[in-house]
């Protein structure tokens, strides 16, 4: 493995040298330019820190890849690198990652930007084909052809970009404006889950990245609009720049969830009280009560982001959240847990008023409120939820999925609503 230095970019201006040496795993350091403007690339690494050391700027980058490890050698071989060289990865994928971040070699820069991007129209028939062989595992890697962007997590996805006539695959300096992931294929009605639960959180007037559920050539998928990308005037799209809360915590990927060493609730909490608006520690209450009352195992810090514009923090809209409702019922389950722990609790129907109350005295929040929060999530949800379902009653497995999911929801609100 050759020593190898790639440029970074951000919202298209370089900011940033990324070097990595030749050892296996590669080590790597991240130097800022003297004019790197505003925006760090990470809470964990400030800007008023010149150079960054392997140990920060690896969960950052490692945090942009798929952290499938099936999908990630498959990547990786296609490219003729190792699934452990995170810098010779970003070289070949990251002209689109999450946020507003790319990378490209140092004499390339100018090229990434003025060369003449393109927009590949695709139809239906051949996004069905791709979202198939994903749902069967038939394609291991998620890109085909010539594509170069690259998103975290475990679950397959396509990057698309949607035009005023449909759909493209973006080439160049263009970005992907939605993610189509095509549900896991174990879980009947995977996507629709995500969709409902995704639709009755904004229902209840909780901030939500937007979505829409749709078959393409037969295949159901749900198609989520990036929150990153920002659609200026005409067809003009810029990103937008955001970080994922390991990465803001410096966590590795592979502890995303607090059981295995990763970030708490509490640890979360702390980091928006010093970065944020106060509004957001309630609101970041109000997103992990709702995971929890909706049944949502999957909530770990991954799943969690913030966006960074200019020196100012913000926590993003609410994403990936679905349901273990409808597949399971035993209460020993290791699915039948929050993926954070609240006052020392975690299984879905056990949380406490109590529990929510320590963990705002902890964090320093106001307890009544942080209370208030949940009941009012808890005494709302079930019609919530019953709404969204009635408006997708014609849509084929909405039946099967109201059937499975609204006993154990409804259940599980009257539990919570009981303690206060």
């Amino acid at each position: 493995m050759s020593r190898r230095e790639l440029a970074v970019l951000l919202g298209g201006k370089q900011i940033a040298n990324l070097y990595s040496g030749s050892g296996a795993p590669a080590r790597c350091r991240l130097t800022y330019l003297a004019d790197s403007g505003d925006t760090p690339l990470s809470l964990k690494l400030p800007l008023q820190v010149r150079r960054h050391k392997h140990e920060a700027v690896h969960p950052f980058l490692e945090g942009l890849l798929p952290d499938n490890l099936t999908v990630l050698e498959s990547t990786a071989r296609r490219f003729g690198v190792s699934a452990r060289d995170t810098v010779g990865l970003l070289s070949y994928i990251g002209a689109d990652c999450a946020g507003a971040v790319q990378f490209c070699a140092p004499d390339a820069v100018e090229r990434l930007l003025s060369r003449s991007s393109e927009l590949v129209p695709v139809g239906e028939q051949r996004i069905g084909e791709r979202l198939n062989a994903l749902r069967t595992g038939q394609a291991t890697s998620w890109l085909i052809d010539e594509q170069r962007w690259s998103l975290a997590g475990f679950q397959p996805k396509l990057a698309l970009h949607r035009t005023g006539s449909g759909w493209a695959d973006a080439s160049g300096d263009i970005p992907s404006t939605h993610i189509v992931k095509p549900g896991i294929a174990s879980l009947s009605f995977q996507a629709l889950n995500e969709h409902v639960c995704l639709l009755a959180a904004a229902e209840l007037g909780l901030n939500v990245a937007s979505s829409e559920y749709a078959s393409f050539a037969g295949e159901p998928a749900i198609i989520v609009t990036r929150y990153d990308r920002l659609r200026l005037d005409g067809d003009k799209v810029v990103r937008v720049h955001q970080e994922d809360l390991c990465q803001a915590l410096g966590y590795s990927t592979r502890m995303k969830y607090e059981s295995d060493g990763g970030p708490s609730a509490l640890q979360i909490l702390r980091l928006l009280s010093d970065y944020c608006a106060p509004d957001d520690c309630y609101r970041f209450v109000a997103y992990l009560a709702y995971n929890y009352l909706v049944g949502a195992p999957d909530s770990h810090a991954k799943n969690f982001s913030v966006l960074l514009v200019g020196d100012t923090v913000r926590l993003a809209p609410m994403y990936d959240v679905a349901s273990v409702f409808p597949y399971e019922t035993e209460q020993s389950s290791e699915l039948n847990k929050l993926a954070f722990a609240i006052g020392g609790a975690r299984v879905f129907g056990t949380l406490t008023a109590r529990n929510w109350g320590t963990l705002a005295v902890q964090a320093g929040l106001d307890e009544q409120r942080v209370v208030d929060i949940v009941y009012d999530l808890a005494r709302r949800l079930p019609d919530a939820m019953k709404t969204v379902l009635e408006r997708h009653s014609t849509v084929s497995g909405t039946k099967e999925l109201s059937l499975r999911l609204l006993p154990r929801l409804t259940q599980n609100c009257a539990s919570a609503v009981s303690t206060y």
